[in-house]
């Protein structure tokens, strides 16, 4: 019979806490040449995890876009998160949901990557926003 164990501080070292750190969220509209409204984010922070993504949807369809992450993890990204065929003047709030995994092991061709491990997700919030008709 072989026994095996492992020491509390081991389990500590192997199952890190994740994190994320949102520094910056601005969010802005605009209107495309065929018209349709487009919801934007401009958004900056930092992790512990390695793969992290934005939730995107275009008139109900849901995506993902994959945060690009330097070598100390920190982010800063520019994307697209909505867009609406029909654009009125209204003000509205928009959200979307960052998501942190612990490993990337999905493969990069698949267009909403996963990880495995650990997950969390932060949940992000426009004020109220407008999309601006052109002259």
């Amino acid at each position: 019979m072989i026994a095996i164990s492992c020491s509390k501080e081991n389990q500590q070292e192997n199952q890190k806490e994740l994190e994320i750190n949102i520094t910056k969220t601005e969010w802005y509209t605009s209107i495309s040449d065929r018209g349709f409204g487009e919801v934007y984010l401009n958004i900056e922070g930092n992790t512990n995890a390695e793969l992290v993504t934005i939730d995107t949807y275009g008139d109900g369809l849901a995506g993902c876009y994959v945060v690009k992450l330097d070598k100390n993890k920190n982010f800063s990204e520019k994307i697209m998160i909505l867009f609406h065929p029909n654009p009125d003047t209204l003000p509205k709030k928009y959200q979307t949901y960052v998501n942190a995994y612990e490993k990337s092991e999905s493969p990069d061709v698949i267009d909403c990557r996963t990880g495995t491990g650990n997950k969390i997700r932060k949940l992000i919030e426009s004020g109220y926003v407008t999309f601006k008709q052109r002259d």
